[in-house]
């Protein structure tokens, strides 16, 4: 299944998915910015392999930006394929996270802390 510009069909999917018993393989095509702005500066043609640069995650409660929380900033930068540093912080959502957040992204709180699966 894949949503165009947004992730609105995503949670209905869930629930026909966990009604039925099928298995859906999500994907969104998106578009982050105006084609006429620009979003690289110093554009210069070079290979992955021998750049320096970040990869950024974000995790959050959901799919809203007014009504859900990031939960989890984690980047990694890269240099000659190599990973040079990393920072991974998880960020308290001040309250329970739900039974589909915490299955699929494997964090959940324990006494109030939250921390990830296994830690």
């Amino acid at each position: 299944m894949t949503d165009h510009y947004n992730l609105q069909a995503f949670p209905d999917a869930y629930a026909v998915r966990k009604k039925n018993g099928v298995k859906i393989l999500y994907g969104v095509e998106v578009n982050l910015v105006n084609d006429g702005t620009p979003v690289v500066y110093n554009l210069r043609d070079q290979v992955l392999e021998s750049a320096e640069y970040v990869i950024f995650d974000v995790e959050t409660t959901g799919l809203s930006a007014v009504y859900d929380s990031i939960i989890e900033l984690a980047a990694v930068k890269m240099r000659d394929g190599e990973v040079v540093a990393s920072f991974d912080e998880f960020i308290d959502p001040e309250r329970p996270l739900s039974a589909f957040t915490t299955q699929l992204t494997k964090h959940h709180q324990r006494n109030g802390p939250w921390c990830q699966e296994g830690s």
